[in-house]
C-alpha cells in the first residue's frame, strides 16, 4: 500500500532512517522547516520557536537564526569513547532525550541569533531553506516514499543530481563578474546548507548507488567547492574570528566532520587534503575549531594532525581562484555531462508514468493538484 502523503507543512516530522556509515534514528521529531510558501494541511499548531508562516516567508535571507542542534551531533556526544558505559543512553532513550531537546518550550529553533549570542549551531536564514529544500527534494526522489519501485539505485541517483544541481549553483555564482557582498552571500548560503544536509540526512542511498566513480569525484567536488569558498571569503577579508559571517567555524567544523563521514568513498587522488586544508585556513583565520559547537572535533583534530605532522597555518596569499575551481568543475562536467535536471524527481514524472512505477498501478499522487505537484507543495510522511 503507498503510504500516506499531506501537503508541504513546515513542522511535518521527515527524520529519514539509517544511512551507511552514519547512524540516525527514525523516531526522532524534527526542527522545524521552513516550508512558509507552501500550502499546509494536517499536522496543526506551530512547534516551539517557529515564529508563523508570515515571519518565516518574510525573514531577511542573509541574517542569522537559531538552528536546532543535529541528531548526529547529540548522538556523537552520547558514544564517547571516554564516557563510562553506563552513562550512556541506549537508543530509545538518547531518541527520547532528543525529541526533549527539539520539543522543549525554551527551544530557541529558528529565532534571531543575535537574541542567543551564545548559542552555537546557527544559519543565514536562506542557507535554511536551501537546506529545506535539499532535504524534502530528497523525499521526492523516493520510490518508497509513494509505494513505487522503478529501480535499484533510482532513489541514489536522485539524490546524486540534487548534489549536481547544488555545486551547478555554486559554480553559477562563482562565474559572476561582479564581486559583491549579494554574490558571496549567495555561495556562502549554498556550500553552508550543503555541509548541513550531508551532515544532518540519510545519505545511504547516495553512497550505495553503483556508480562508484561519479560518487567519488562528487565528493571531491563538494570539497574544491567549499576550498573556493574559502578563498573568495580570503579575497574578500572575511577569512577572520569576527567575520560577518557568523558561522563560518561552524560550517568548517562540518565540513571537517564531512571529509571524516566521506573519506572511504573518495578515490585518494585528490592533489588537496580537504581536511588538512580546512585545518590550515582554520589557523590562518584564528578560528578555534574545537570550539565551534560540533562535538568532537578536538579529538578528530588531534587524530589528523597525529597522522600528518602539525598543521602549519596556511602560506602565501589569496588569489582568484587558487584552487583551480573552474578547471576541475569543467572536466567534471564534461565527463559526467553535468546539467541541471530534475530527471530523478518523482512528482514532476506523469501520472501515466508514476502509476506504471505503482504497485497497486495507480498513480499515488492522484488526490494532489496539478499546481501542487508544480510547486512541489507535498510531503511524503
Amino acid at each position: 500500500m503507498p503510504q500516506k502523503r499531506q501537503l508541504a507543512d513546515s513542522n511535518a516530522n521527515t527524520q529519514p532512517g539509517q544511512a551507511r556509515g552514519r547512524k540516525q534514528s527514525k523516531k526522532t521529531v524534527e526542527p522545524p522547516e521552513d516550508n512558509a510558501s507552501a500550502t499546509t494541511s494536517g499536522s496543526g499548531g506551530g512547534q516551539e520557536g517557529n515564529h508563523g508562516d508570515g515571519d518565516l516567508e518574510n525573514r531577511p535571507p542573509y541574517e542569522y537564526y537559531c538552528l536546532t542542534r543535529p541528531f548526529f551531533d547529540f548522538e556523537n556526544e552520547n558514544e564517547n569513547k571516554d564516557k563510562d558505559e553506563d552513562e550512556q543512553l541506549d537508543e530509545d532513550e538518547i531518541d527520547d532525550r532528543y525529541n526533549e531537546l527539539v520539543t522543549s518550550k525554551d527551544s530557541v529553533a529558528t529565532k534571531p541569533a543575535a537574541d542567543h549570542p551564545g548559542h552555537k549551531w546557527i544559519s543565514m536564514w536562506q542557507a535554511w531553506k536551501k537546506y529545506c529544500y535539499l532535504k524534502r527534494h530528497a523525499l521526492y526522489t523516493n520510490p518508497d516514499m509513494f509505494g513505487m519501485y522503478i529501480y535499484n539505485d533510482f532513489h541514489g541517483y536522485g539524490m546524486q543530481e540534487l548534489v549536481q544541481n547544488t555545486l551547478l549553483a555554486f559554480d553559477k555564482e562563482f562565474s559572476k563578474k561582479t564581486r559583491d557582498d549579494a554574490r558571496l552571500n549567495e555561495m556562502w548560503s549554498i556550500t553552508s546548507s550543503l555541509v548541513h544536509w550531508l551532515l544532518r540526512d540519510e545519505l545511504g542511498p547516495w553512497m550505495m548507488m553503483d556508480n562508484g566513480e561519479l560518487l567519488s569525484e562528487t565528493i571531491s567536488m563538494i570539497g574544491f567547492a567549499f576550498l573556493a569558498m574559502l578563498n573568495e571569503l580570503d579575497l574578500a577579508k572575511l577569512l577572520k574570528a569576527d567575520s560577518r559571517i557568523k558561522d563560518l567555524g561552524l560550517v568548517m567544523a562540518g565540513y571537517l566532520e564531512w571529509s571524516q563521514v566521506s573519506n572511504e568513498y573518495a578515490d585518494g587522488e585528490s592533489d588537496v587534503d580537504l581536511a588538512e586544508t580546512i585545518v590550515a585556513y582554520a589557523k590562518k583565520a584564528g578560528i578555534e575549531l574545537d570550539n565551534t559547537g560540533v562535538y568532537g572535533i578536538k579529538e578528530k583534530l588531534s587524530s589528523i594532525e597525529e597522522e600528518k605532522g602539525e598543521i602549519e597555518t596556511l602560506s602565501g596569499k589569496a588569489k582568484a581562484d587558487r584552487w583551480a575551481w573552474k578547471k576541475k568543475f569543467n572536466a567534471f562536467k564534461r565527463d559526467h555531462s553535468i546539467t541541471v535536471g530534475e530527471k530523478y524527481n518523482i512528482l514532476k514524472m506523469s501520472r501515466k508514468e508514476r502509476a506504471s512505477h505503482a504497485f497497486d498501478q495507480e498513480d499515488p499522487l492522484k488526490d494532489v493538484s496539478d499546481k501542487d505537484l508544480r510547486e512541489g507543495n507535498i510531503m511524503p510522511v
